[in-house]
């Protein structure tokens, strides 16, 4: 599935950030966004983003959760190993 990715003109702690375009920071600054893509890897976003602009850092609050969220796999229980009577 491919996400539509924004990048900040401004800076924040020197550095642009990239957006996704489902984030509530780009929905309210629409007018300090520039319109980087659609890609399917966010390496890819960042890579492209990274030529335009020196100092990129992923959206903690759109891209990094997403990725956090899709990462996060429910643990698995061990399984007892039950050895039968010889």
């Amino acid at each position: 599935m491919k996400n539509t990715y924004y990048i900040s003109i401004s800076k924040t702690n020197d550095n642009h950030i990239l957006h996704n375009a489902t984030c509530r920071i780009y929905a309210e600054n629409k007018e300090d966004m520039i319109l980087i893509g659609r890609y399917e890897q966010l390496v890819i976003a960042l890579g492209v983003s990274r030529n335009n602009f020196r100092k990129v850092t992923p959206c903690p609050q759109c891209v990094l959760k997403r990725r956090l969220y899709n990462f996060s796999r429910p643990r698995q229980e061990p399984v007892p190993v039950r050895h039968f009577p010889d």
